[in-house]
Order: structure tokens, then sequence, then C-alpha cells
């Protein structure tokens, strides 16, 4: 709720801004957020480069003692783990920082569901919910002036499965670039797969899929969702392709400092 309030506020402003047009106020509102957001991204895609990078030296050190029970070994296992991350600069808790976007997000999702929805009543007439935005005013819910995102796709026609189908074409846009390995990882070792990491890795792709089929018929219940989805998709796919420019460079820096190899 907290988090809700000033996400709307920046979403009205905008709306207002284009002749009180919510597409626009949800296209520039996803941005702002999304873009202040980036840190979090970046500090959070820095991270998995150095665990990429760190992994193959990580393994060696754990087959070095992996006959090694004993309590010194593993201490001094332990050290040299340390001094591992130590040279690649990695905070063992950094994995943590991407969930520092979710409440954003969830902010987003519930300001876009909630303008659309407006005040809400009961049978009887009593106002259960009240909308804080947008008070006096009628809304263009219209994008391109013919999909209508405050109601569901079966209830906009044809034209309502326009961005459903978008959602799941953006998604996986996302998953096939997300798949590829960037330019530097081609330069990394990469250790052999055990059979249980690639059943992992099969039920992953099968749960990404999952999350697609997931995400498009919840698209299909409000086309403003499905709307924000596409957008946020989008700006996804351009932040991906800048990070793994961006990616590549760090590698070459390190490189050149000689923390890691040629």
């Amino acid at each position: 709720q907290v988090m809700v309030v000033p996400i709307g506020y920046i979403l009205e402003f905008f709306a207002k801004t284009f002749n009180n047009n919510f597409a626009m106020g949800v296209l520039f509102a996803t941005i702002i957020v999304r873009t202040i957001c980036w840190p979090i991204y970046a500090k959070s895609n820095d991270y998995m480069l150095k665990m990429q990078l760190l992994n193959p030296e990580l393994q060696r050190l754990q087959q070095k003692y992996a006959l090694r029970k004993d309590p010194e070994a593993q201490q001094q296992m332990q050290m040299e783990m340390m001094k591992l991350y130590k040279k690649y600069e990695i905070n063992p808790l950094g994995c943590m920082v991407t969930f520092l976007q979710m409440p954003v997000f969830m902010a987003m999702y519930q300001c876009v569901v909630r303008i659309t929805v407006g005040d809400v009543y009961n049978e009887s007439g009593e106002l259960l919910y009240e909308s804080l935005f947008f008070k006096g005013v009628e809304i263009d819910h219209k994008l391109f002036g013919f999909i209508d995102l405050s109601v569901s796709s079966q209830k906009a026609g044809w034209q309502g499965w326009i961005l459903p189908i978008l959602v799941g074409a953006t998604m996986l846009l996302l998953q096939y670039f997300g798949s590829k390995k960037p330019k530097y990882a081609k330069n990394v070792p990469t250790p052999q797969a055990s059979e249980q990491a690639e059943q992992m890795q099969r039920t992953m792709k099968i749960m990404n899929y999952v999350m697609v089929g997931m995400m498009v018929v919840m698209s299909i219940s409000s086309g403003a969702l499905a709307f924000y989805w596409v957008v946020g998709n989008l700006y996804s796919l351009g932040q991906q392709l800048i990070s793994r420019e961006l990616s590549n460079r760090k590698y070459e820096k390190m490189k050149n400092q000689g923390i890691i190899g040629g």
C-alpha cells in the first residue's frame, strides 16, 4: 500500500497529461518504475556475471577437498572459498538483491488493477473500496482507440486478444534471449553437468513455459494488466540487451586487470 500510492500518482499524472488516457499513464509509469529499479537489476546482473566466472574455480576447489572430510581440511576449504569470493568481490548474500524489486513490481501490479476497477460497491450499493485516483474524472481506457483496457479479452472482442498474444510472445522472447550465452560466457569454461543438474535444467524449462501460459491466462482477464506486462516485457528485453553489453565490458576489464585468465 505504501508504494501503491506514489506509483498511482505517477500513473495519474501522465494519464491526465495525455487527455486522461489510461494506457499512456501505464506506459510512462512502467518505464519510470523500471528505470528507478535499474540499479537493483544492474547489481543482480553483476552478481550473476561474477558467479559465472567464479564457478569453475569453485568447482575445482570442491573437487580438491572432495575426499578430505576432516575438520582441518574443511576449515581450509572454507578459507580458500572466502579468498575466491574476495578475489571476485562477491558478497555471498548478493543473490538476495533481486528480491528487492518484487515489492515495487507488486505495487505497480496492484496500482494498474485497482485503477482499472475503480470504486467497488456491493449488491446493496454500499462502497466497499474507494479508488484513490482519478476522482471525478472520466478515464479513457482505449489503447490505440480500439482496445478497451478496462475489460477482459472476452468482452473486448477480437481486439482484446491482441494483448494476451503479445504477452506470450514477449515472454518467450525474454526466455529465448535469457537462455542464450552472453559473449563473455563463451570464454568461461563450462563444467560437465551432472545428471541431476541436467534434470533440473529440463524441469526449469518446463516451469518457464508453464509460467508463460499462466501469465497469458491471467492477462485475458484484464486488458490493463496485459498492456502493463507487454510494456514491462519490452522494457526488460532492452534492459537485457544493454546489460549483456555492460557485462561483456566488465569481463574485459576484469581480464585486463588480471582477475581472470585470458
